[in-house]
């Protein structure tokens, strides 16, 4: 099968029951194919794969933090005034 997107060369936290660090993951349809090696995953590309080199930079899949502490304080604080 072949993916949408490759990142490559990554520290990849699985956040599975080791924390292991990974190097790379191939996605299909916004759902993740594979997790390992550059080699590992090298199998996925295809022609029209986009392929991303996070050059060492980490990776945290499915991080979606919406948290409403910045706009509560701001909502609760009497408006600025110039001066």
């Amino acid at each position: 099968m072949e993916a949408d997107l490759v990142i490559t060369n990554a520290k990849v936290i699985t956040v599975d029951r080791e924390f292991s660090i990974k190097q790379a993951v191939a996605v299909k349809d916004g759902k993740i194919l594979a997790v390992g090696t550059n080699d590992d995953v090298k199998t996925y590309i295809a022609s029209d794969t986009k392929v991303l080199n996070l050059k060492d930079k980490p990776l945290l899949h499915g991080i979606n933090e919406s948290h409403m502490h910045a706009p509560f304080f701001g909502a609760c604080m009497p408006p600025a005034i110039g001066p």
